[in-house]
């Protein structure tokens, strides 16, 4: 370990990927050997059932103690929807994902999907790379509020990011009453901006 560095305890149970002896205190009649990784394809598909042919990845899995299972969120839109979705996966290896039903979100008759969220009710329409659906999720253990355990991300244009946090990732919804006031505040300010950016642009132009 260099000196000065900052102690790195891995838990129990878990495993870190080593590159370099920055986190090793001592080494004993072992060596480093890199090994050609081995390329398998994609462990998420798309789904075709639900108009879903493709997916986007923004962050990479974040692993839940508690469950002891990992999740991510992808952004992907079904074909005969306009606005972006969120979608909800989970694996306990990281290879073989599953996607639970959330019964959250009502697509083609049904709530049995994974869908965490969908925007295509009261979006402004002359907004441009308008989305509110989640596009990553960190799993936060320094803070000891069991509601803000989840924290994560979206986009407005590329322009604003807009945090939101949640006790459960796929139960987050990103105006949810009482539980993302703050993130309501910051939406509400980021929409009066854009809002006067577009009228000073047809002013002005």
């Amino acid at each position: 370990m260099k000196q000065n560095s900052p102690v790195s305890i891995v838990p129990l149970g878990q495993r870190q990927l080593c590159l370099d002896d920055d986190d090793i205190d001592w080494m004993e009649n072992l060596t480093w050997k890199m090994h050609q990784p081995a390329k398998k394809g994609a462990v998420i598909r798309p789904d075709l059932s639900q108009g879903i042919f493709s997916h986007q990845i923004r962050a990479a899995p974040l692993w839940d103690p508690n469950e002891r299972i990992f999740k991510i969120l992808t952004l992907g839109r079904p074909d005969d929807l306009e606005f972006n979705a969120s979608s909800y996966f989970e694996s306990q290896d990281g290879l073989n994902w599953a996607k639970p039903a959330l019964n959250q979100i009502e697509y083609r008759e049904t709530t049995e999907n994974n869908y965490l969220s969908v925007d295509q009710e009261g979006v402004p329409m002359d907004l441009e790379n308008y989305s509110l659906a989640p596009t990553l999720a960190v799993y936060d253990s320094d803070t000891d509020d069991p509601l803000a355990r989840f924290k994560g991300a979206t986009y407005i244009g590329g322009l604003q990011r807009n945090r939101f946090q949640s006790e459960l990732v796929f139960l987050c919804q990103m105006l949810a009453a009482g539980r993302c006031c703050i993130t309501q505040l910051l939406f509400q300010a980021v929409m009066s901006i854009i809002e006067a950016m577009i009228w000073l642009r047809g002013h002005l132009s």
